[in-house]
């Protein structure tokens, strides 16, 4: 993993291991599972198998081929405006979408769908303090996976 010592804040999400089906309790956007930032990245294994499309809440994704079976995520940008996600899965087949605004009424920050892609730091002002969404998927698929 690479560490950017300039950054303050960190939020990091990488796989580790699989967690099972009835655990996806974030499937809605209203149920965003809640980050943690820190300085160092905390490793998390999460799953998107069994999730559901929700229409409607946001745009599809510019990236990562969606059709459906995501769930979501919520955590407030630090004051600094820098962070950094990470995300892996096996074949690099989860995705991941990060927005502002708030449930029906994102716009897309930022879409990766690819295996260099999957990480990325952010450092942009405009942000802090400002409540993110990020959205997980599989590519080319609605059953979901581990990530």
């Amino acid at each position: 993993m690479m560490y950017f010592k300039s950054l303050l804040t960190v939020c990091c999400m990488t796989v580790l291991s699989f967690v099972s089906a009835q655990s996806v309790i974030n499937d809605n956007c209203a149920d965003a599972l809640p980050l943690v930032l820190g300085d160092e990245c905390t490793l998390e294994p999460y799953t998107s198998v069994g999730a559901t499309a929700e229409p409607g809440i946001a745009p599809n994704p510019t990236c990562g081929a969606y059709q459906g079976g995501d769930v979501w995520f919520t955590f407030e940008a630090p004051a600094s405006g820098n962070f950094r996600i990470e995300m892996s899965s096996a074949g690099s087949n989860a995705q991941w979408a990060l927005y502002s605004g708030s449930c029906g009424e994102f716009t897309q920050i930022r879409c990766a769908s690819s295996g260099n892609q999957l990480s990325g730091n952010f450092s942009d002002p405009s942000l802090a303090g400002e409540t993110l969404y990020l959205r997980s998927w599989r590519f080319l698929n609605a059953s979901g996976i581990d990530f």
